[in-house]
């Protein structure tokens, strides 16, 4: 989520990347797990962001 490589990417493709099927279920792992949503998470990181 926070390689620059990917900060054009939407949420959902980098989870497939990593072998997601679903994104609710990756976005609600990632929540519990860091203590907020991957967009949020992304918007904090790369405000400059196109696709989140």
């Amino acid at each position: 989520m926070a390689d620059p490589l990917f900060i054009n990417r939407p949420v959902s493709s980098i989870a497939i990347r990593w072998g997601f099927v679903d994104a609710s279920h990756f976005s609600r792992l990632f929540r519990s797990t860091f203590g907020e949503a991957p967009t949020d998470f992304r918007s904090r990181i790369w405000p400059e962001a196109v696709n989140r």
